[in-house]
């Protein structure tokens, strides 16, 4: 999952480049999923993550 995030957080920082996120991703499953998988999933959440709006502060 570590890698994942690695490889493809660039989709949160192009669009949020002077704000911060504390993001926590958690697995719980009981099976072991290929990487293919998991960074397909990370893309989707990391994609949903870029769209939210945050209000300033």
């Amino acid at each position: 999952m570590r890698e994942a995030y690695r490889l493809n957080k660039h989709l949160l920082t192009e669009k949020e480049a002077e704000k911060q996120l504390a993001i926590f991703v958690i697995f719980i499953g009981k099976k072991i999923l290929d990487y293919n998988t998991i960074e397909q999933s990370m893309i989707k959440s990391l994609t949903k993550c870029s769209k939210i709006h945050m209000p300033e502060k």
